[in-house]
């Protein structure tokens, strides 16, 4: 098993754009594609950044998740619908660390 982070910063101006389509209509499409977020986050003093993660059982699983992803219809009219409101999307992809200690 992998997790992926990943992390988007709104364009100037769209950070409440960005985030309302976040949660009404991109959640929900990966709510249907079976995709699954262990944590979301918004970085303190800056709302144009949104953080989560997912977790993969590999790498291949990641690629061809956000393949299907940008492929599908819904995704396809969102975007159309409101135009740029990510400026950059960035994805990291992790592993655990064996014996690394968590709370």
């Amino acid at each position: 098993m992998v997790h992926e982070l990943r992390h988007y910063i709104a364009v100037d101006g769209k950070e409440a754009v960005m985030m309302k389509v976040m949660m009404e209509e991109v959640l929900p499409i990966f709510d249907r594609l079976g995709f699954k977020i262990s944590d979301f986050w918004v970085q303190e003093g800056a709302p144009k950044h949104i953080w989560y993660v997912m977790p993969w059982p590999n790498a291949q699983a990641i690629q061809d998740g956000w393949a299907k992803f940008r492929q599908d219809a819904e995704w396809l009219r969102v975007k159309e619908k409101n135009g740029p409101v990510f400026e950059k999307v960035e994805s990291f992809v992790l592993r655990d660390v064996p014996g690394a200690k968590r709370p």
